[in-house]
């Protein structure tokens, strides 16, 4: 429940959040440096919670899971603020809708392709973005299935001696 409640929450944000359209250089650069510093404020967060996680062994892993829909939203936000900012960065990126839609299938490695990254700063934060995804997101989807599997025999456990 938590983890739904902190994606809405995240959501809520990422639609309401003001945005305006101005194509100034130092706007541009200032939208595009912030998203870099958020990103890699998720990326420590992430690795902490994943050395954390194999330290300690233990089976709470909300704040990873809750880590990986911020990440989403924070590349998505990046993407429609750099498209504000500079309407030629993309193609048919429009609303924060189309730039959540793009981010999601990015990370998903879907990529329909009907929005692409024209632009040479939308490319550059797209192949950040798939780095990210490489290292971080795929850190934290293995040590996140690692854990619900290390978790299923001791659950089996609880329920032989239960019932026994």
């Amino acid at each position: 429940m938590r983890l739904l409640l902190a994606i809405i929450g995240m959501l809520v944000v990422f639609y309401t959040v003001p945005v305006s359209a101005n194509e100034s250089t130092g706007r541009v650069a200032l939208s595009v440096s912030i998203t870099l510093v958020g990103v890699a404020a998720l990326a420590w967060g992430i690795f902490e919670q994943i050395k954390r996680q194999m330290r300690s062994r233990s089976e709470d892993i909300h704040t990873l899971l809750m880590l990986l829909p911020l990440a989403a939203v924070l590349f998505a936000l990046g993407f429609y603020i750099l498209e504000e900012q500079s309407p030629s960065q993309f193609e048919g990126l429009a609303t924060r809708t189309d730039a959540l839609y793009f981010t999601l299938s990015t990370v998903t490695t879907v990529g329909f392709g009907d929005i692409t990254a024209h632009g040479q700063l939308a490319r550059v934060l797209v192949m950040f973005q798939l780095i990210f995804n490489a290292i971080f997101v795929g850190a934290a989807a293995s040590t996140i299935v690692g854990t619900i599997r290390n978790r299923g025999p001791a659950v089996q456990e609880d329920i032989d001696h239960g019932s026994g």
